[in-house]
C-alpha cells in the first residue's frame, strides 16, 4: 500500500497508464492544435508516491500516478485527463511558473492562478453548459476592487 490506501502499481498496471496518458495526449493535441509544442515538451513521468490528486509538472516532466490515472479514466473518462493537461499547460502559458515568487502567500497565489486557468478551461470545454460561460464583472464600491460573478442572482447577491 502506498499514500492514501492505493496499491502500489505493477508492472502491467504501469503500462496501462502510460498509454491512457500518451492517448490523452494525443486527444488534448487533435482537440487543441495550437497547444502541440506545449504538450510535445512534457515528458510523462511515473511518480507513484507522490500525494498530488492530480497530473503534474516541473516544466519538463508530466508526472503522473498510474493507479490515480486508471481510476480517473474509469470514474470521469478522458475528458477529466483532458482537463488535468490543459490546467498544466495554461499555467506555463500564462506564466504563472515563474511570477509565482512574486507573492507572499503561496496558497492564495496558486489559488488565484488555480481559479484564472479554471475559467478559462470552463469556457473552452464545458460549452455545453451556457451558465458555466456566462461572467459578470462589476465594481464593488464598497470594496473598491472589480467582481466576478456566475450569474445575475449571484451578482445581485453581491451588491
Amino acid at each position: 500500500m502506498s499514500i492514501k490506501g492505493l496499491k502500489r502499481a505493477n508492472k502491467r498496471t504501469k503500462e496501462k497508464a502510460e498509454q491512457i496518458i500518451k492517448q490523452t495526449m494525443i486527444r488534448t493535441k487533435e482537440q487543441f492544435p495550437v497547444l502541440i509544442y506545449a504538450i510535445n515538451l512534457l515528458k510523462p513521468k511515473v511518480m507513484e508516491e507522490t500525494e498530488c490528486e492530480h497530473l503534474s509538472t516541473d516544466g519538463e516532466y508530466l508526472f503522473y500516478n498510474p493507479v490515480k490515472v486508471i481510476n480517473t479514466l474509469k470514474k470521469d473518462g478522458y475528458k477529466a485527463l483532458k482537463r488535468e493537461l490543459l490546467h498544466i499547460v495554461m499555467h506555463g502559458l500564462l506564466g504563472h511558473f515563474d511570477t509565482h515568487i512574486l507573492y507572499r502567500d503561496r496558497q492564495i497565489m496558486w489559488a488565484s492562478m488555480d481559479r484564472e486557468v479554471d475559467w478559462m478551461l470552463d469556457g473552452v470545454l464545458d460549452q455545453e453548459s451556457d451558465a458555466k460561460n456566462n461572467y459578470y464583472f462589476f465594481e464593488d464600491e464598497d470594496e473598491e476592487e472589480y467582481r466576478v460573478a456566475h450569474t445575475k442572482k449571484q451578482m445581485k447577491e453581491y451588491l
